[in-house]
């Protein structure tokens, strides 16, 4: 039985099973046996019925795997199953079809790895340009389960950052904005005010009130 000495080694349909059993609260034995179920292949049943020589090397070997760390390297291009998929050019270039559907789906990033994957990496056969369809998306949910970890992990990760700057300076800009917006309206309604316009709305302004309002604004 081999065992991967490198977590992007694991295909991520194994690494999202992996992480779960990690952070699950069994007993150090129980989860030990359960990880060396996903990355071997072997039913559980299979891995308790080993002789102790078999288990105790297994064990160690195990243990180099959970040691280790992702790649953050970002892969632009990658290949998977055949099909070539490439990486979206940045974060401020996903659509607003890509980008609900990553909040969709990013509350539960570990059980939607492949899902998270399906958005920022897009088939893009050679000669063809990549674009982002719900039936591509589908497809690609599927194919990305095969991909290694290595080939996805560093551009995941760098995207999840990048999204929650963006989002985080949108809800700031936005904030700005309405504060902006609520002087403005303080000057305009005491404008209106000084002026004798009726403050029932700027929507039943007169021409002649209109006129006024803009002469005391300039």
């Amino acid at each position: 039985m081999r065992i991967p000495s490198k977590i992007d080694k694991l295909k991520v349909k194994d690494y999202i099973r992996f992480l779960e059993a990690e952070r699950s609260r069994m007993d150090a034995l129980d989860k030990a046996n359960k990880l060396l179920s996903i990355v071997t292949g072997k039913s559980l049943d299979y891995i308790e019925n080993l002789d102790l020589s078999t288990l105790d090397y297994l064990y160690k070997k195990l243990a180099v795997l959970r040691a280790s760390k992702p790649s953050m390297k970002v892969k632009k291009v990658i290949w998977v199953k055949g099909k070539r998929f490439r990486l979206v050019k940045s974060e401020k270039h996903l659509n607003a079809n890509q980008f609900v559907t990553w909040e969709t789906f990013n509350d539960d990033p570990i059980r939607n790895y492949n899902k998270l994957a399906s958005v920022i990496y897009l088939r893009s056969p050679l000669l063809k340009k990549a674009k982002f369809t719900s039936d591509g998306f589908t497809e690609n949910v599927e194919l990305l389960m095969e991909a290694k970890v290595g080939q996805v992990f560093g551009a995941l990760f760098f995207c999840r950052r990048k999204l929650e700057k963006l989002k985080s300076d949108s809800q700031l800009y936005t904030k700005e904005a309405e504060m902006m917006i609520a002087e403005h309206m303080k000057v305009i309604h005491k404008v209106l005010a000084d002026s004798g316009v009726n403050m029932d709305g700027i929507t039943s302004l007169t021409a002649q009130q209109a006129e006024i309002l803009f002469s005391k604004m300039n």
